[in-house]
C-alpha cells in the first residue's frame, strides 16, 4: 500500500479510532507523532479485520469501506473476545490485535471441495499430529471435552477412530498456515465452521502455555471461587475445576461457560441463588449451574464510585456479606439490603494483618478466608486476625 493509499485509509477511517472513548484527540492537538501513531494503528486494525474476519476494502469508492461495514466487521472481532461491542477502535480492542495469536481466521467457512455435507449424526474423529508443546493426554482431553460442547449444540455425536479416513482429521501445524484447511480438516463436509466456543483455545497462545506453566511454582491465578462443593481457578482465558484432590476437570473457559470469552478478574459464589457472579474490567455476568449467562452488567451497580473500575477478587462470607478487594482497599457489600456499607472503603492490610495487596483471588472455605497473593496462597484465621499458613497457590490443583 503507497503512501497515497494509507493517507486515504488513514482519513476514511480515523473517526472510528478518534472516537473511542479513551482515544479522544482534540485535532488542534494533534502531534505529527500522534497522526503516524494512528495512521499505524488504524492500518493494523483494518490489515487485521481484513485477514481474520473477512473484511474486504476493495478498490476507492467500493460499498464495503464504507464506515458500517468495517464498524460492523469491528464488533464482530470484539463480541468474539469478549469486548464491548462499541465498532470503535479502542485500547481494549488494540491491545486484543496487537496481541500474538495463530494465523487461522476466528469466523470463516472453510470450505473443501470434495463431497457433501455429513448425511449422518455419528461422526468420526481422528488426531493425525500432536503438537509438543502439550502432553499427548491434555490434547486428547481437550479436544474430546471441545466435540463434547459441540454435541450439546447439536443432533451430533462423536467418537474417536484411528483412521486416516475419518469424518474430522486433526492436526496441529505451526508458523504460517492459513490454508483452506489450516490445521483442523474434515474431507468429507463441504462447509465446515469451526467458529464454536472451543475455538479461541485452539487459536489463542494462552492455554498452551497456561497448561504448561499448571505446576510452574510462579504460577498465579486470576480468581478463584467455590461454586458449591467445587473450586474454580480462572487463569488468562482457562479454567480448572477441583471436585475433589483427585478430580481436576480443565479447559478453555467457554468450553464450560458458552459464550464467555474473557478473563475473568474476580468471582464469588452466592449460595443463597447458586448464582456465581463473574467479574472482568468494569463489568460483570451472572451464571447458575454453568447455564445461562446474564446480560453483561456495569459494576457501578453494586454501588462502587466512578473511581473503582476493576474488581481485584470478591468473596461471599456467610451471612450475607460479600468482600471486594480493589488495590488495597476493600468493601463489603450487604446481599440482603443490596447496597454497600456506610464505612467502606476500608484498609486491607489494617483489617487483614499479614495480607499483601493487590489481592489475586480470596475464598471462604472451612471457616478460614483464603487469600491468593501472587503465586501464594495464604490461610488467614478470621478469629484471630492472622496468617497461619503459606503455600504455593497451584498446591490446590495438586502440584
Amino acid at each position: 500500500m503507497g503512501l497515497f493509499g494509507l493517507v486515504c485509509l488513514f482519513a476514511h477511517f480515523a473517526p472510528l479510532y478518534l472516537g473511542a472513548p479513551l482515544l479522544q484527540v482534540e485535532q488542534g492537538d494533534v502531534t505529527s507523532h500522534q497522526s503516524k501513531k494512528l495512521q499505524d494503528d488504524m492500518l493494523l486494525a483494518v490489515k487485521y479485520i481484513e485477514r481474520f474476519y473477512s473484511f474486504q476494502t476493495g478498490p476507492p469508492g467500493h460499498r464495503k469501506r464504507s464506515h458500517p461495514f468495517f464498524s460492523s466487521k469491528l464488533k464482530d472481532m470484539q463480541s468474539f473476545f469478549g469486548l464491548n461491542q462499541t465498532g470503535i477502535l479502542d485500547t481494549e480492542t488494540l491491545s486484543i490485535i496487537k496481541t500474538p495469536r495463530c494465523g487461522v481466521p476466528d469466523v470463516e467457512e472453510y470450505v473443501y471441495n470434495r463431497g457433501n455435507r455429513w448425511k449422518k449424526n455419528v461422526i468420526s474423529y481422528s488426531i493425525g499430529k500432536y503438537t509438543s508443546d502439550l502432553p499427548i493426554a491434555t490434547v486428547d482431553s481437550l479436544i474430546g471435552a471441545a466435540l463434547d460442547v459441540w454435541a450439546k449444540a447439536s443432533p451430533l455425536r462423536f467418537f474417536r477412530s484411528s483412521s486416516q479416513q475419518a469424518d474430522i482429521m486433526v492436526e496441529f501445524g505451526s508458523k504460517w498456515h492459513t490454508s483452506s484447511w489450516p490445521s483442523v480438516t474434515s474431507p468429507y463436509f463441504s462447509s465446515l465452521n469451526w467458529n464454536f466456543p472451543f475455538n479461541r483455545w485452539y487459536t489463542s497462545f494462552l492455554y498452551p502455555r497456561a497448561i504448561k506453566d499448571k505446576c510452574d511454582p510462579d504460577l498465579s491465578f486470576d480468581s478463584v471461587t467455590n461454586v458449591g462443593a467445587s473450586i474454580l481457578f480462572f487463569k488468562d482465558r482457562y479454567l480448572w475445576i477441583r471436585h475433589n484432590r483427585k478430580h481436576i476437570r480443565e479447559g478453555p473457559i467457554n468450553s464450560f461457560l458458552p459464550k464467555i470469552n474473557s478473563t475473568i478478574d474476580a468471582a464469588y459464589w452466592f449460595p443463597q441463588t447458586s448464582m456465581t457472579f463473574l467479574f472482568t474490567g468494569s463489568s460483570y455476568w451472572t451464571v447458575k449451574d454453568f447455564g445461562r449467562k446474564s446480560w453483561r452488567k456495569k459494576i457501578s451497580s453494586f454501588g462502587f464510585p466512578a473511581s473503582v473500575h476493576h474488581i481485584d477478587a470478591a468473596v461471599h462470607i456467610p451471612k450475607n456479606h460479600t468482600l471486594f478487594f480493589t488495590q488495597d482497599q476493600y468493601w463489603r457489600y450487604n446481599e440482603e439490603k443490596k447496597a454497600l456499607e456506610e464505612s467502606n472503603p476500608r484498609i486491607i492490610s489494617t483489617d487483614f494483618p499479614g495480607i499483601k495487596s493487590p489481592i489475586s483471588a480470596a475464598v471462604y472455605k472451612d471457616g478460614f478466608l483464603h487469600f491468593f497473593v501472587g503465586a501464594e496462597v495464604y490461610k488467614y484465621d478470621v478469629m484471630v486476625k492472622k496468617v497461619i499458613l503459606i503455600k504455593k497457590a497451584n498446591s490446590w490443583l495438586g502440584c
